[in-house]
């Protein structure tokens, strides 16, 4: 993400198209610190919104899969563990190949 934070700084305004680069109505005459801003709000949503749910998932689990190896059930305790597996590709692959 820090490289993706450099490219994004070194955005320069064609100053012939935007002779005032206080308009932010024109999204061509942005200047670097907008993007970077922006990309700041996205990468914090990112991480609060999706990663939070497996994160969320994994602490519940904590508390269940040793109430069911202690009762017994082997079986249950597999079926956590990879419903959590299943869970947490679904979520953490697509937020590595969007990085």
């Amino acid at each position: 993400m820090m490289v993706n934070a450099i490219v994004l700084g070194k955005i320069t305004v064609d100053k012939k198209l935007c002779p005032d680069t206080t308009d932010r109505s024109n999204w061509e005459c942005l200047d670097a610190q907008d993007y970077v801003a922006a990309f700041g709000i996205a990468s914090s949503s990112i991480g609060i919104l999706i990663l939070s749910t497996g994160f969320c998932y994994a602490n519940g689990l904590m508390n269940i899969i040793p109430a069911a190896y202690a009762s017994g059930h082997y079986e249950l305790c597999g079926a956590y563990l990879n419903r959590m597996i299943i869970l947490s590709m679904m979520i953490f692959i697509p937020v590595i190949l969007m990085m």
